[in-house]
């Protein structure tokens, strides 16, 4: 397998010493097989993106997948940092030849290895917040070249506080249309629910899409770390 050093250094310095192993959820039957953990369900979430929405490559998936050890936490964390930095990289490359769909293609793709990286980590590890951005980051410069492009909104909510979300237009013509409102679960971003929430599937099929997420989930919760 070629290791291209430089993405592995970079992805070095996201790691921390010492060796923790995640317990919980245990493989689920019909998953790959790829880990004997809940690693493997993580990994078919991002599979599932990339079947739908242009959020992740198989390729890019399973060649990280293969260079991390079961249950360790670190492992994970330092080789989706590692993808998800070549894949940004990329994006940003293609952005400034003005190749505008696959810059697109790309930060979605580098979104999603970035929510892939921090879904492990506590609330207390630095990198949380700081990967957590870099997922928004590059969903919002995904955003921007969509057309008609896909619209961040800030939900009011209480005590001067707001609540994030997105909303996708089908067309650029406006008028009425019918409209998805689509909310993920406690660990779910309103970012990843374009691909793994059928915000994208909704849009291809006429609808407009409304992305949002409730008090508490990652997003809420780490804007209002700010």
């Amino acid at each position: 397998m070629n290791i291209n050093l430089k993405q592995a250094a970079g992805a070095t310095a996201w790691a921390k010493s010492g060796t923790t192993t995640v317990e919980g959820f245990g493989a689920t039957p019909g998953m790959p097989a790829m880990f004997k953990s809940n690693f493997d369900y993580q990994l078919v979430r991002g599979m599932l993106a990339g079947a739908y929405g242009e959020g992740g490559a198989f390729g890019e998936l399973y060649s990280t997948a293969r260079r991390i050890a079961d249950r360790d936490l670190e492992s994970w964390t330092v080789e989706w940092t590692g993808t998800a930095q070549r894949i940004e990289a990329i994006a940003y490359g293609c952005l400034s030849g003005g190749h505008v769909v696959s810059a697109r293609e790309a930060f979605l793709r580098a979104s999603l290895y970035w929510r892939t990286g921090l879904f492990y980590l506590e609330s207390k590890d630095p990198r949380q917040l700081a990967m957590y951005h870099r997922h928004r980051s590059c969903f919002r410069q995904a955003s921007a070249l969509f057309d008609p492009p896909v619209e961040p909104v800030s939900i009011p909510y209480e005590n001067g506080k707001t609540l994030p979300g997105y909303f996708m237009r089908a067309s650029a013509t406006g008028g009425p249309r019918p409209t998805v409102m689509i909310v993920g679960g406690g660990d779910s971003t309103c970012e990843e629910l374009y691909d793994f929430g059928g915000g994208a599937a909704a849009v291809r099929r006429g609808y407009n899409a409304f992305l949002w997420e409730g008090p508490g989930q990652v997003g809420a919760f780490a804007l209002d770390q700010a």
